[in-house]
């Protein structure tokens, strides 16, 4: 039985409702609940009231900061 799902509200209070459905969207089970398309996922993405905070800037430095721990996180999955 897969893990549930924990809302990314519980983790950080601050993600915005409408990222935080977006995203369990992504997460849903059933291939006809999530985006068929990446850009069906771009517009949602898009739509969200947080969007225009995000620079592509801030994205950089995100992944500057998180990347690597991500990748080794996955590393270990496939090794463990």
């Amino acid at each position: 039985m897969p893990p549930e799902v924990i809302r990314g509200r519980t983790i950080a209070p601050s993600v915005p409702t409408d990222l935080e459905a977006c995203l369990l969207r992504c997460l849903a089970k059933d291939a006809a609940d999530r985006s068929a398309a990446a850009g069906d996922l771009g517009e949602t993405l898009c739509a969200c009231e947080s969007a225009e905070a995000w620079t592509r800037e801030d994205a950089e430095r995100w992944w500057e900061v998180h990347g690597t721990a991500l990748s080794n996180g996955r590393e270990a999955e496939r090794s463990g």
